[in-house]
């Protein structure tokens, strides 16, 4: 009876959290619409991930570059696309590997969709 009754109180938490957060999004009425860089650290190394968030639809080009801020190996990479994506779509742009030993990072991302311009950027840190 006891775990019935936890289980039930859990499943109304979540059920409310799950409301709450649904009317903070529909809530708002201006547009999401953005880029954004993230870093996990993944067996040793920095996982770099790039995305772009709109609500519309349509089609866009990305770029993305890193360069090494100081440390002993110069990096100093560019990657370019284009995409199409859905209404409410997160567009996954890329995936990069980057050694975690002694090095700084500065990304930069310069995304452009349907003729709007969004810029995003991040510098890397590793901490190890």
């Amino acid at each position: 009876m006891i775990k019935k009754t936890l289980m039930y109180g859990a499943l109304s938490f979540l059920a409310i959290m799950g409301m709450a957060i649904a009317d903070t999004v529909s809530g708002n009425s201006e547009s999401l619409a953005g880029c954004e860089i993230t870093n996990s650290m993944q067996n040793g190394m920095i996982k770099l991930e790039s995305y772009f968030l709109d609500d519309d639809a349509g089609t866009g080009r990305y770029r993305i570059a890193v360069q090494t801020i100081g440390g002993s190996n110069n990096i100093n990479s560019k990657q370019s696309g284009r995409f199409k994506k859905k209404a409410g779509e997160t567009v996954h742009l890329g995936t990069a590997q980057l050694s975690a030993y002694g090095q700084i990072y500065n990304v930069e991302l310069d995304v452009t969709f349907n003729g709007q311009e969004y810029k995003c950027s991040k510098k890397i840190t590793p901490s190890i």
